[in-house]
C-alpha cells in the first residue's frame, strides 16, 4: 500500500506542475515557442534514460533507491520556479526532472509488486488505475491552481505533494530483503 499511496501523491504532484511547463517556460523563462519543443524533447529523452537507469539500483537497494527518486523528483519540481528562470537553468532542471520522473513508474511498480506483495494479475490493473486517475487529478488540480494564482504555484504544489509522498513512504514502507 505505501507504493500506491506514494504513486498517487507523486503523479498528482508531477502533473499539477508538468501540465503547465509550457506556459512556465514561455512566461517565466522567456524561451521561444520553438525552444519549448527542444526542452520537452530533453525531458522525454531524460525520462527514457531514467526508466532504464533505475533498474540496477532497484535490484540492489530498492527502498533507498525509491526514496532517492522521490526526493530528486520533488527537488526538481521545486527547482523549476527557483532556477528555471534562465534558459540554462530550465534546461538543467528539466533534464533532472525528466530523469527522476522517468524512473518513478519503474520504481513504484517494482515496489508495489515486490514489497507491497500485490499479486501481479490484479496489481497491474490497480497500479495503472491509480496512475491514470492521478494523472487526470494532477492536471485538474494544476488547472485550478493556475486559474486562482499562477503557473509557479503549481510547481510549489507538486513539491509539497512529493514531500508528503516522501514522508509517507519513509514512514510506511519497510526494508525489502533482496532476492537472489
Amino acid at each position: 500500500m505505501p507504493g500506491l499511496i506514494a504513486t498517487l501523491l507523486l503523479v498528482v504532484g508531477n502533473f499539477a506542475a508538468y501540465t503547465f511547463i509550457e506556459p512556465f517556460l514561455l512566461q517565466r523563462t522567456g524561451v521561444s515557442a520553438g525552444l519549448v519543443s527542444v526542452f520537452l524533447l530533453l525531458y522525454g529523452v531524460a525520462g527514457i534514460v531514467g526508466n532504464f537507469a533505475v533498474g540496477r539500483p532497484l535490484a540492489t537497494r530498492m527502498r533507498p533507491t525509491i526514496l532517492a527518486v522521490i526526493a530528486v523528483l520533488g527537488l526538481s519540481i521545486l527547482a523549476m520556479p527557483l532556477l528555471g528562470l534562465t534558459t540554462p537553468g530550465a534546461f538543467l532542471v528539466l533534464a533532472l526532472w525528466g530523469l527522476s520522473y522517468g524512473a518513478l513508474p519503474v520504481a513504484m511498480q517494482t515496489w508495489v509488486f515486490t514489497a507491497d506483495r500485490i499479486k501481479s494479475e490484479g496489481g497491474s490493473a490497480l497500479y495503472i488505475s491509480t496512475f491514470q486517475v492521478s494523472l487526470a487529478l494532477g492536471a485538474l488540480i494544476g488547472g485550478r491552481i493556475v486559474d486562482a494564482t499562477n503557473v509557479a504555484t503549481t510547481m510549489f504544489t507538486g513539491t509539497a505533494l512529493a514531500a508528503i509522498a516522501l514522508i509517507a513512504f519513509a514512514a510506511l514502507s519497510k526494508p525489502v530483503p533482496l532476492q537472489h
